[in-house]
């Protein structure tokens, strides 16, 4: 079980591709950091395609499960 992180500002997961570029994904309205990587690893909710949604400087890109080497979350 991951344990909630209680932080102020921006919450995210960040996500590394195998290239080495760093990736986020916001938290999802009504989730908490927790909820939302329980999500991600069991590929649930938004996650549930073979294709993940991320973020890099307010431009949005989707991502095959397998080009993700590393995801943590960041507070």
């Amino acid at each position: 079980m991951v344990e909630a992180v209680t932080a102020r500002g921006p919450v995210y997961l960040e996500v590394t591709l195998i290239n080495g570029q760093n990736y986020s994904i916001p938290i999802g309205e009504g989730h908490s950091l927790a909820q939302e990587l329980e999500l991600f690893l069991h590929r649930e909710g938004r996650y549930a395609s073979e294709w993940v949604p991320l973020e890099m400087a307010g431009r949005e890109l989707f991502v095959r499960y397998e080009q993700i080497v590393l995801v943590s979350p960041k507070a």
